[in-house]
């Protein structure tokens, strides 16, 4: 089984340790704050488990590019 957990272990050895997955209402989504800077990108999702964990490390590799894009 998926947890937010697993997610956010796995998204920060790929990406960053600034990154971490959090639960909204009826959606969740990637928060980015390394201190200076901070950023959120929604996923429309009800339930973790409506996508894989590979479909949630792409969702955040893309926000993390478009964060180190924009730096």
């Amino acid at each position: 089984m998926l947890t937010i957990k697993k997610v956010n272990n796995e998204l920060r050895a790929i990406t960053s340790q600034y990154i971490e997955l959090v639960k909204g209402q009826g959606y969740y989504y990637f928060v980015y704050d390394d201190g200076r800077r901070y950023s959120t990108a929604s996923v429309y999702v009800n339930s973790l488990n409506q996508l894989s964990l590979d479909t949630w490390l792409y969702e955040a590799r893309c926000f993390y590019a478009t964060i180190q894009a924009i730096k």
